[in-house]
């Protein structure tokens, strides 16, 4: 990896296999890997899939032990995974719900596998499938992978990593109390909606850093690791 293909149009798995060989924090590792299952919100439908995220994103900041993200993914209802799945039942899963909340599960793995919570995440909604008794071609058979989540998800490792290739030097006189106000509600809330008002408050106190300001007033997305709120937070 080089860092023209990193700041192109790299290959996600490319980014992810990258990342995973050199020195990097495995808090933002992690949260990018919770980032990827809250795009799949909704397919969590099972209490303990969502819990783990929740656990993994505490735990990430030290604000729970190993031992309790393992006590999530050892779950009497990650077992029941498959029987859900393959047979006819009124909580039947469909494929893209049993292969979220396998992901989800993986958050608890180590170490992380970052390649497979992004496939398991990132499934085409038009080509889902339920098995039934009357219908199971898709035994054995995936289903394909969206591009344009697989997309998104590149965004998402450039706002957790930035460009590894050029870290940015922070001057601690641009962490004043109005900026670390604004990063700490958004980390809090998740609501990363204020990022340009964080450029102008870090403007105010005197940066003209374009990597930085450019990231807060870019589309974004932005989630819990952006490269930015940490630094101002003085998150590794």
């Amino acid at each position: 990896m080089t860092e023209k293909k990193w700041m192109g149009s790299p290959h996600l798995y490319n980014m992810i296999r990258f990342l995973e060989g050199q020195a990097v924090s495995h808090r933002r590792l992690l949260l990018f890997g919770c980032a990827c299952c809250r795009r799949v919100w909704d397919l969590l439908q099972l209490e303990a899939s969502r819990r783990i995220v929740e656990v993994a994103e505490a735990y990430a900041d030290g604000e729970v032990r190993e031992t309790e993200l393992r006590s999530v993914a050892d779950s009497s209802e990650f077992a029941c995974i498959e029987p859900q799945f393959v047979r006819e039942s009124a909580t039947q899963l469909s494929a893209r719900v049993a292969d979220a909340v396998h992901a989800a599960k993986h958050l608890a793995t180590s170490p992380i596998d970052l390649g497979f919570i992004a496939q398991n995440t990132s499934r085409d909604k038009s080509h889902d499938f339920v098995l039934s008794t009357q219908n199971n071609f898709g035994i054995g058979i995936a289903v394909r992978r969206d591009e344009s989540e697989f997309a998104e998800k590149v965004k998402l490792l450039r706002d957790i990593f930035g460009n590894p290739f050029h870290p940015v030097a922070f001057d601690p006189t641009w962490r004043t109390s109005t900026a670390v106000a604004f990063a700490n509600e958004m980390y809090q809330s998740r609501d990363f909606s204020g990022m340009p008002i964080l450029a102008d408050a870090l403007q105010d106190a005197g940066c003209e850093n374009e990597d930085i300001l450019n990231h807060c007033r870019g589309e974004g997305p932005h989630v819990r690791g952006c490269w930015v709120v940490d630094l101002i937070l003085g998150k590794e």
